[in-house]
């Protein structure tokens, strides 16, 4: 039964001192023991350490280290206490502990004052469950704070004391539920204590170390230790002992020399024998880093002076613009230290403050440099495919199986269902891509249709249809796509909405947690982790295989508790919802590092074990060190001060704001002396946001007080010279030779003959680096030009015969390369529910079709419908087509249906024009929706076809949207009309360059069919039109007697008219001299003669006919030389292939780049491009 004190300052290393005790004890006898008492977080460096000297002792140490063995005081618990009821009973986890805690505050909602309206507050249980584990750990029970609470002021409760009497009854309750139940795994260390006071401990030395600080119930702990008979070594960092007295509030060795005097005086009380202390000595001490210790002690307090007496110190200081900077620099140090300094990487540790924000960075960078590494933290199971299946299937329930849930939890790829308890492994692979392309297919659906909600539910199939897309000609894609879609949404119906629907008419919360249970074992979830896990296995991931095993059983865990607690309760799936993911969210990954020779990487808080030969800390900047520290407890410090004049002196809670702002330069202290070696410091002046940080004030004081320079360090490689500290693994090579060669090639420079070396071995190495180089080095000389394609990829893509409608082949002609991947590769954007461009157009296109369609059925004119008749004709036809899957998004929102009625406004008016200009002219529809060549699995007229080079052939087909006619004595005149959505006219520039060839295809196609369509054989045309739909909008002030006229002229027809005077006054009948048509674009001149721009001859008419047949043959020959070019039309100032591309991330055209240039078309007048037309089509050769 003794106590001693073991004492030093930080640059001590007192391991072996340590442990030549504990070799000394051992020695004395046989029955002796050694139990090392150290924090949880350093049980194995500390354990592998003790044994690693060991071993390295004499030959007894083999026999010694059955005898010596590591323990955290929890473990400490189990070691004593495993065999007892303690240790049989059920455990509680947080998230358990959690659970009681919310019971209690729903149970006891009445009672409370200050926290009743906080129980749905976030984060709010989680502070109550650390004030209550800091009352435990402080020995404070509910008559303390009973006793509190009167003693404080007696006239009316302040806010404290309202807080202390909710926290009182929770406290209660919560401990009498722990005694219910038997769950002593809070008061674990407590129990241990009682159980110790049993037994003799004569024969065991306790040597602790790594603490600073500790609990009241800790402190009890050790000293029931001492009262039983064991021999107490507490080694402690101080440069003194504190006998008398403890230090002062700001000493640097507050907490260790508080520690100290607490347990000393104890002991005296207790009358228990306190050996003489054991200062280490400048034995222990490492040199190297003595005058940083002394530095740093003198320096903390004001009273003391330093003189500095070497010239060089141990530390390495720098400055980085960037956290990008600061990795790759730190990265090729450690690989310099190991590759040219005889390193290993165990010998270095990396501590930094902003562990989250270097966590995702470290690790591309290490894994780039080829360093092995772990993190010497926990990580959280918050992002585990479990817990994000778990967040989807709850909001499936709550938002009614909405698009983003359904998706999150198919993404998860723990529900297949294809896959049962008797697939084989081997088919595993197969059967998961197999669901996830179904998977894709099925979202794309979703996107195009907007099936969520209630279409997920029905039993009724879903129907799908490629938007839009006219020209395909085979339906069976489509019904595979919507086979399978139907499969996975069938899935989803089978095992998950039962289970979920039984949830919500739950009564009990044994109830829903069975049925939970259930839903996960109906998906396969169970399954899917063991195959996982096992395929990590496979693959050497023990880490991975092993969170796949702690997140099922952490679920596994949490559902007993939540029974436990809740199970006869009554239980909403929205209050489950809360219970289980808030529980499962805090559950962290426990690891072992996988291998002993790795860099480790640490909270700069932490305590460690032994000292590293090498320590990095990174993100040393004002922010972090020192870090600002704040109470976020729900006592404030004001609550804490008044609570602890209330406490006997074996009574306190940990928590102190004051302290721990004073502990910062300890904490910064025992990390600059973790090393043996080198200290480096890094410190970027950005880290995570353009906020410019400063470099820590206690880098800078170090660096001041000791003489040492902080570098600016420059990440920039120079191709004249070479470091070959800057050189690491070939990946990290190829990196910076590319970015240097790029240098040297921009600024005229010459590359260093070992930088060309270097590059020259890593293109002859092995395979994969060699490749990987190749292709690297390859992009300084590629060119953003594309390759023509060969024959044979040719044939592959078209065929012996290309099949294109009229707006392909303008596509083509407005950028060769956009042709290809839209119609050679078939790209397109992902089809979403939404209102397109191409939807409008549609639904004007079969509104009017279905308009005339009726008319010319029932043998009927514009002109003998009644205005009310029409607006009843329309609105029946509006409500016949939203009843049609395709137009489904107009009935699902207010703002779809307010659209709805804003496009069937536009029909009405649209149709009111119609009326109004068939009053008025004399060309009549006779047909509508004319279809020539094979579109969507309807067969029309002939195809225009095209023979091409090579036997091949062209085939053009298409859609004719009105067909009118006029009858002027024995001549029959056709005209063709086409409708926009958007103002569209006739540019004779515009044919010739092949991006306008549709109205005379069109004009070509009825001329040529004329006896089918007409029943005559001698046609001529009378012009070729665009028709806006549209709704206009007048001025406010328009009169009304104008506002009509105003109108239709908005309707006026665009295109080309044949300038035949019998055909112009049959146009509009009611055009007078002097007076512009209202319905074509053409005026009547005073002598009546007509003018317009628009006017052309028959054989000019017959001239481009031949013309665009020409650039259709054109066209379909460099499409099948393999052609590709990327060459976007630019006319005027307006880009036409670019504007609205969907492949500018595939193509990468940039006008910067010398090699890519737009096809700049020349600006032509009416008369010069005909001209030019009529030329090419004399010589047959069209450009």
């Amino acid at each position: 039964m003794s106590l001693q004190f073991v004492y030093g300052p930080a640059s001590c290393d007192s391991a072996p001192f340590l442990l030549k005790q504990a070799q000394n004890w051992l020695q004395q006898a046989e029955e002796h023991q050694v139990f090392y008492l150290v924090p949880n977080h350093i049980k194995f460096e500390t354990e592998v350490a003790v044994l690693k000297q060991l071993s390295e002792m004499e030959e007894q140490a083999t026999t010694a280290s059955i005898r010596l063995q590591v323990f955290s005081m929890s473990r400490l618990a189990w070691y004593f206490l495993q065999h007892t009821d303690y240790y049989q009973a059920t455990s509680l986890t947080e998230a358990g502990t959690h659970m009681v805690i919310r019971k209690i505050l729903i149970d006891q909602k009445d009672q409370l004052t200050v926290f009743k309206g906080e129980v749905n507050q976030t984060g709010f249980i989680e502070q109550l469950a650390q004030i209550l584990d800091e009352l435990i750990k402080g020995k404070i029970g509910t008559d303390d704070l009973e006793k509190m609470i009167e003693q404080m002021a007696t006239h009316t409760l302040s806010d404290t004391q309202q807080k202390l009497r909710d926290i009182q009854l929770v406290y209660t309750e919560y401990l009498k539920f722990l005694n219910q139940e038997q769950l002593f795994q809070p008061l674990i260390l407590s129990l241990l204590t009682e159980h110790l006071k049993t037994l003799d401990l004569s024969h065991v030395q306790f040597i602790m170390t790594g603490f600073s600080r500790l609990t009241a119930q800790e402190k009890e702990l050790v000293l029931a230790l001492i009262e039983c008979g064991a021999q107490v070594t507490c080694h402690l960092v101080l440069p003194r002992a504190y006998v008398e007295a403890p230090p002062t509030k700001n000493d640097l060795f507050y907490h260790s020399g508080t520690l100290y005097f607490e347990l000393y005086q104890a002991a005296r009380a207790l009358k228990v024998p306190i050996l003489h202390d054991q200062l280490l000595g400048k034995e222990q001490v490492v040199s190297r880093f003595e005058e940083v210790d002394e530095y740093w002690q003198a320096t903390q307090n004001l009273k003391q002076t330093f003189s500095l007496k070497g010239d060089s110190q141990p530390l390495k200081l720098y400055e980085m613009e960037t956290a990008q900077d600061e990795l790759s620099f730190v990265a090729k140090e450690i690989n310099h230290l190991v590759h040219q300094k005889g390193y290993r990487y165990r010998d270095i540790e990396i501590l930094t403050r902003d562990l989250s924000s270097y966590r995702p960075m470290l690790t591309p960078y290490f894994d780039d440099h080829e360093i092995p590494f772990s993190f010497n933290d926990t990580l959280s199971m918050e992002h585990h495919p479990l817990i994000e299946l778990f967040h989807a299937l709850f909001g499936m329930g709550k938002r009614y199986y909405r698009y983003e849930d359904i998706m999150r939890f198919l993404r998860t790829e723990l529900f297949i269902a294809t896959i049962d308890e008797e697939t084989a492994i081997s088919d595993y692979e197969e059967a998961i891509r197999d669901y996830r392309q179904k998977v894709d297919l099925t979202e794309n659906v979703m996107l195009a249709y907007g099936y969520e909600g209630f279409y997920w539910t029905r039993e009724e199939n879903w129907q799908y249809v490629t938007y839009f897309d006219e020209e395909q000609t085979e339906m069976t894609e489509d019904q595979q796509v919507e086979q399978w879609s139907n499969e996975i949404r069938q899935d989803v119906r089978r095992h998950v909405m039962p289970y979920i629907d039984a949830m919500k008419k739950a009564q009990t919360g044994k109830e829903i947690a069975r049925l939970w249970f259930e839903l996960l074992v109906s998906c396969g979830v169970e399954r899917q982790l063991v195959y996982w896990r096992d395929e990590e296995i496979a693959l050497g991931n023990q880490d991975a295989a092993k969170n796949h095993e702690q997140t099922w059983q952490a679920f596994v865990d949490v559902l007993d508790e939540f029974v436990l607690v809740f199970g006869e309760r009554p239980v909403t799936f929205e209050l489950f919802e809360e219970i289980l993911l808030s529980g499962l969210e805090g559950f962290e990954y426990s690891k072992v590092p996988t291998t002993l020779d790795q860099v480790m990487i640490s909270s700069l808080d932490l305590v460690h074990a032994t000292k590293n030969k090498i320590t990095f800390i990174i993100g040393a900047n004002e922010q972090n060190l020192p870090r600002k520290v704040e109470n976020t407890t729900l006592l404030t410090d004001d609550d804490r001060q008044q609570m602890a004049s209330f406490l006997d002196e074996d009574q306190y809670l940990m928590h102190d704001t004051y302290k721990a702002i004073n502990e910062e330069p300890f904490i910064a202290y025992l990390s600059f002396l973790s090393a043996t070696d080198w200290l480096y410091m890094t410190s970027p002046r950005f880290l995570n946001s353009d906020r410019e940080l400063g470099t820590s004030p206690y880098m800078r004081r170090l660096a001041t007080g000791l003489k040492t320079p902080i570098i600016s360090y420059q990440a920039d490689l120079s191709p004249e010279k070479v470091s070959l500290e800057n050189i690491s693994t070939p990946r990290v090579l190829i990196s910076d030779l590319i970015r240097l060669e790029r240098r040297a090639v921009d600024e005229k420079r010459t590359l260093h003959p070992l930088w060309q070396k270097l590059k020259a071995y890593l293109l002859e190495t092995n395979e994969v680096t060699s490749e990987t180089a190749e292709l690297v080095f390859s992009s300084l000389s590629a060119q953003n030009i594309p390759e023509t394609l060969v024959p044979e990829i040719v044939d592959d893509l078209y065929g012996d015969t290309l099949y294109a409608s009229v707006s392909k082949i303008e596509r083509y002609y407005e950028c060769e390369y956009k042709y290809f991947l839209t119609h050679g590769l078939k790209l397109r954007e992902r089809e979403k529910f939404e209102l397109t461009p191409a939807m409008t157009g549609e639904f004007f296109h079969d509104a009017l079709d279905g308009l005339f369609t009726y008319l010319i059925q029932h043998k009927l004119s514009l002109l003998e419908l009644t205005e009310s008749q029409l607006n009843e004709l329309v609105d029946a036809m509006m409500e016949e087509m939203v009843d049609r899957s395709k137009y489904l998004v107009f009935t699902t929102t207010h703002r779809m249906a307010y659209i709805r009625y804003q496009l069937a406004q536009t029909i009405r008016r649209t149709s009111w024009a119609l009326k109004q200009q068939q009053t008025r002219s004399g060309l009549t529809p006779i047909q509508t929706e004319v279809l020539f060549g094979e579109l969507v699995m309807s067969r029309g007229l002939d195809s225009i076809v095209i023979d091409l080079d090579e036997r091949k052939q062209l085939k053009i087909n298409g859609k004719i949207d009105r067909l009118d006619a006029i009858k002027h004595g024995q001549q029959t005149f056709i005209g063709v009309i086409d409708y926009k959505s958007s103002y569209r006219d006739l540019n004779f520039q515009d044919i010739y360059y092949g991006l306008a060839l549709q109205l005379m295809t069109y004009l070509d196609v009825a001329l040529l069919n004329a006896v089918q369509l007409v029943g005559v054989k001698d046609v001529k045309p009378a012009g070729a039109f665009y028709m806006h739909v549209k709704n206009p909008t007048l001025a406010h002030d328009t009169s009304e007697d104008k506002a009509l006229d105003l109108m239709l002229e908005q309707y006026k027809y665009q295109g080309i008219i044949l300038n035949d005077e019998d055909v112009l006054a049959e146009l509009d009948r009611e055009v007078a001299p002097q007076t512009s048509s209202s319905v074509f674009n053409y005026r009547q001149l005073k002598n009546e003669n007509y003018r317009s721009n628009q006017f052309v001859s028959e054989d000019e008419i017959s001239v481009m006919r031949e013309f665009t047949r020409k650039k259709f043959e054109h066209a379909g020959n460099q499409i099948y030389s393999g052609s590709v070019r990327l060459n976007p039309a630019y006319e005027g100032k307006e880009r036409v292939a670019c504007r609205f591309c969907p492949f500018k991330s595939v193509c990468q055209f940039d006008p910067l780049l010398k090699e890519n240039h737009y096809y700049r078309l020349a600006s032509l007048s009416k008369e010069e491009a005909l001209e030019r037309m009529a030329q090419q089509v004399k010589k047959g050769e069209p450009s």
